[in-house]
């Protein structure tokens, strides 16, 4: 491949680049949450139970970790792997932190040059996946959500091709070829890939946006069924991919957003509103009010988790939700329905405090539905919990700044083996009310928990771990916060 373009549109990744929505090379400023994916126990795929019986034929395994404990637990496989004794053929590599993003993306371009051969102006792409912070199931009611990319993407080396189709390879999907001759929906293809690039390119050409041929090798870390939006990601990697190649890289981010919610719903066949397209499109840690419907204002917030101690943990649980979308579509449908007892057609236009009035809350349930009168509660709920929550963040914790300084530099002291630094750290606790104490232990325990991955004492933090939790019940008991900080300084320096 004799040139490749970076094209990032996502934030900057735990593990991955990840961008969208912005133009080509525009780096957004907010921050993203980060992720730590954890798998669900699931069955074992590095060492086959032997049998009896005779045993299949070896099957190529690919694994790839980071260096550090991470790796740890493959070291075996890795040493059979070297010495040809292992049960499978193992292609491994360890990668540090700073080396996984580029590794990524230069076996995407490897893998490309290996199924379509050379591409001169083949682009490196991606869109990230994305997390509800709060306002969950708000948007289709016009209400107000606050959500953020993840550090898990959907990356792609893409090229245009002379011929009017789309092809892409896809980690876990095969190979899909679409036409673009023929951009109607098609009901044999509901619940496909194919729908979804069908969807989006109809989308741009119904725009007056230009559209052409392209081929793609893509790899994504969002798990689908994992709660993150892998069909969000992959509309809006799609479109990404049209805007580069066809449109000089500058089509919006709305416009993607809207573009890939069409594609959802009108092609693929799944009800969906518009929050999981904005999240990836826009990146970072966004703040929607949808009461402008298809122009809805948009908040950007720079708010970094991590620096508070903060990490979204994700739990791939191996199960898919695909049965459950008649379950979704009729939360907008209770919704709606209440909103019509009010002679209004979605919640927002309702009055708060009319739905809130004890005699109409019992006529909806009766009328409508129990079910949809504690769904059109949780919207106005919603609404507010956003609201507060988006203020606090804006504000970047600074009615917080003084405990979680404290608490950072609490943990710092007591992973270091400095007796005068862990006192010095300590003092800071006398002069915190009992209240403050007991958040201040909270959040430690958090800082210590982000420090324990690279630490190089991670016993030691551990142990002070588990003498915080003791320390925090004693501080539940009323002791007082001078007593806390002598029996720290005492459990950490004379334990035996």
């Amino acid at each position: 491949m004799k040139k490749i373009l970076a094209v990032i549109l996502a934030l900057t990744m735990l593990l991955a680049l990840a961008a969208c929505g912005a133009p080509a090379a525009e780096a957004p400023a907010a921050t993203d949450a980060p992720v730590e994916a954890t798998e669900a126990p699931a069955e074992p795929t590095e060492a086959p139970v032997e049998t009896a019986e005779e045993s299949a034929e070896p099957v190529t395994v690919r694994l790839a970790a980071l260096t550090g404990p991470t790796a740890m637990g493959m070291a075996k496989v890795f040493s059979d792997a070297d010495a040809g004794t292992a049960a499978n053929d193992y292609e491994y590599a360890l990668y540090g932190a700073a080396d996984a993003p580029r590794s990524r993306y230069a076996r995407l371009c490897e893998e490309y040059l290996r199924t379509f051969g050379d591409a001169p102006d083949a682009l490196l792409i991606s869109a990230p996946g994305r997390t509800e912070l709060a306002g969950n199931h708000t948007d289709h009611q016009l209400g107000i959500v606050l959500c953020a990319a993840v550090t898990l993407d959907a990356a792609a080396a893409a090229a245009s091709v002379a011929d009017n189709a789309v092809e892409i390879v896809s980690d876990g999907f095969g190979r899909v070829r679409v036409s673009l001759d023929d951009l109607a929906p098609r009901e044999s293809e509901a619940g496909t890939t194919a729908a979804l690039i069908r969807g989006v390119a109809a989308g741009f050409s119904a725009g007056g946006l230009r559209i052409g041929g392209w081929r793609a090798c893509i790899h994504s870390l969002v798990p689908a069924g994992g709660g993150l939006s892998s069909s969000a990601a992959f509309e809006i990697l799609t479109g990404a991919i049209f805007s580069a190649l066809y449109n000089g890289g500058r089509v919006d981010a709305l416009t993607l957003a809207r573009i890939g919610q069409s594609a959802e719903r009108n092609y693929f066949g799944k009800p969906s509103g518009l929050m999981d397209q904005a999240a990836s499109a826009f990146g970072g840690i966004t703040k929607i009010d949808f009461a402008g419907g298809d122009r809805p204002d948009v908040t950007r917030i720079a708010f970094d988790f991590r620096a508070h101690g903060y990490i979204l943990c994700a739990v791939n649980t191996h199960s898919r939700h695909d049965d459950l979308t008649p379950d979704y579509a009729a939360i907008p449908r209770d919704m709606t329905a209440v909103a019509r007892a009010f002679g209004k057609d979605v919640l927002r236009q309702v009055n708060p405090a009319a739905f809130a009035a004890p005699e109409m809350r019992e006529r909806l349930a009766r009328d409508i539905s129990p079910v949809a009168a504690d769904r059109a509660e949780h919207f106005f709920a919603e609404d507010e919990r956003v609201e507060r929550m988006a203020a606090a963040l804006l504000e970047g914790g600074q009615e917080e700044d003084g405990l979680e300084e404290t608490a950072r530099s609490l943990s710092a002291a007591l992973e270091g083996e400095d007796e005068l630094a862990l006192f010095e750290a300590t003092q800071a606790l006398d002069k915190l009310s009992r209240e403050e104490l007991t958040a201040v232990l909270d959040r430690t325990l958090i800082q210590i928990g982000a420090r324990l991955p690279g630490s190089q004492r991670p016993r030691r933090l551990l142990a002070a771990a588990e003498l915080l939790r003791r320390l925090r019940d004693g501080a539940d008991l009323n002791a007082n916060p001078g007593q806390v900080a002598g029996w720290l300084c005492a459990g950490m320096f004379l334990r035996p």
